[in-house]
């Protein structure tokens, strides 16, 4: 289980239990949660379990009290809290549209405020999108006309690293870039470009917390394509943050990245390969998840890949080589709870890997505002457990009732260790009709029932995504449906 202390409205409740909404001002200011100062980190010889959170998806949309953006602009981002303050917008907003304000507060609020100082959080993971979906056009349509696009765009960056140092100033954030993070727009981020430049400081001291021949290696690769690894200091983990935008299937991605693509890949095996010399063990980062599209098949049947086939084959054949390297992936970029499993050539006997797919702060498309808390082995670094928490936008009152726990992945799905062995036996429950089935379905969206992804009719789609990563297994898998 994991070790977190309940300090906020609706922790271990079910779905649907009402929170005592007179907690909730007191836990929402940061002072209040770290008013013992600096939390105490794991000692180099720090066994058993550890804790760390993977959220993804926050799109935070600064735009959502227009009113307040020439404001915003002249002002510097560390006192952007006290302009949001004057809104007259006091909900968070609904489901269909980006983060505002008010719903990032709550989140990063809630998420620290179940963390217990004696048990704190080792690191966070944060699988991409930092800002919110078509983000240029609205400040453009918005914005007075000589007003700076890129330098607004640093300024939101600026102001959620703040906001990250202020709930957790001592917990490394350890980020994988999304297809909205750049200056030039959807998909465009540009290798060496300016926009990794000017982010590579702040996130390499303000999230990361690195410095000396940590942070120097980290301006090596970041600079260059926004990718990177780090030694953890107190266990033989290596984290590996991958630019997937590189990789990308997108009509939007620059047609010449075949370069950086292939720079990349080149790395990331060089990395596995000094990993294995080392014996040390790797989780990998990727902001979009290898594999099908979902979403375009359904309307395709056909496959369509997340990433460009040959980038895909490339990383099926580096995960199967370091297979016992590599024990645990994040990913995040389809909003959804879900996962990515690479099998062995049956799919029945083993597994050689897997993405954890974490679900989205934003509730665009359809779907509940949510995030995980989970539980590792520090010796062995295998992921032993998970809460998913979340913020029912449906709810009479979402403000009053708060955030609740959701789920746990022992008691959904009755795994001791999360691992690709471990979720082919998922695997093959949710090809079975029952609760595990029925709980998959409800989960994907983050119980955000009134418009429910995963249905009867549909329900294969989504498992031949689970386990089949390239064209020919997928469409097979598509039509030996019964």
């Amino acid at each position: 289980m994991l070790l977190l202390l309940c300090l906020i409205p609706g922790c271990g409740l079910r779905p649907g239990q009402p929170a005592n909404p007179e907690r909730v001002e007191s836990i929402a200011q940061p002072a209040d949660i770290h008013s013992s100062g600096a939390l105490p980190k794991p000692s180099p010889a720090a066994q058993g379990a550890g804790n760390i959170a993977h959220i993804s998806d926050i799109h935070f949309d600064p735009f959502y009290d227009p009113s307040l953006l020439a404001k915003l602009i002249n002002t510097e981002a560390a006192e952007w809290e006290g302009v949001f303050n004057t809104s007259k917008i006091k909900g968070y907003g609904s489901v269909g549209s980006d983060a505002n304000y008010n719903l990032l507060h709550s989140f990063l609020a809630d998420m620290a405020g179940r963390t217990d100082a004696g048990h704190t959080l080792d690191f966070i993971v944060f699988t991409g999108d930092f800002l919110r979906h078509d983000f240029n056009q609205t400040f453009k349509s918005l914005a007075p006309p000589k007003a700076n696009l890129d330098a607004f765009i640093k300024k939101d960056f600026q102001f959620m690293l703040h906001l990250f140092n202020k709930y957790f100033p001592d917990t490394p954030v350890y980020i994988s870039l999304g297809n909205n993070d750049s200056y030039s727009g959807d998909y465009r981020i540009q290798q060496g470009g300016k926009f990794l430049q000017d982010t590579a400081a702040g996130f390499a001291d303000k999230l990361l917390k690195l410095n000396g021949k940590a942070m120097d290696s980290f301006n090596e690769t970041y600079r260059l394509g926004g990718y990177y690894a780090v030694n953890q200091p107190w266990s033989d983990l290596v984290i590996i943050s991958l630019n997937s935008i590189f990789f990308s299937n997108s009509k939007s991605r620059p047609s010449d990245d075949d370069d950086p693509a292939l720079e990349e890949l080149n790395w990331l095996g060089g990395q596995l390969e000094k990993a294995r010399q080392k014996n040390q063990k790797v989780w990998l980062l990727t902001h979009i998840p290898p594999g099908d599209n979902t979403y375009n098949t359904l309307s395709e049947n056909k496959y369509d890949g997340q990433w460009q086939d040959n980038y895909t084959a490339r990383l099926i054949a580096l995960m199967g080589a370091y297979a016992p390297v590599i024990t645990a992936g994040f990913a995040g970029h389809t909003h959804v709870d879900d996962y990515r499993i690479l099998a062995d050539g049956k799919a029945t006997t083993g597994g050689l890997g897997f993405f954890r797919i974490g679900p989205s702060v934003s509730p665009i498309f359809n779907n509940n505002p949510a995030y995980q808390l989970m539980s590792y082995d520090r010796q062995s670094s295998t992921l032993r457990d998970y809460d998913v928490f979340y913020l029912n936008l449906a709810a009479s009152a979402p403000m009053s009732a708060g955030w609740a726990k959701e789920y746990n992945f022992k008691e959904a799905y009755g795994q001791q260790t999360i691992t690709a062995a471990s979720l082919l036996n998922v695997y093959s429950g949710l090809k079975q009709a029952g609760a595990m089935q029925d709980d998959y379905s409800l989960y994907y969206n983050t119980s955000y029932t009134l418009n429910p992804a995963v249905t009867k009719t549909n329900l294969q789609d989504y498992l031949c995504t689970i386990i089949f990563w390239t064209p020919t297994e997928f469409n097979h898998c598509l039509a030996t449906v019964p």
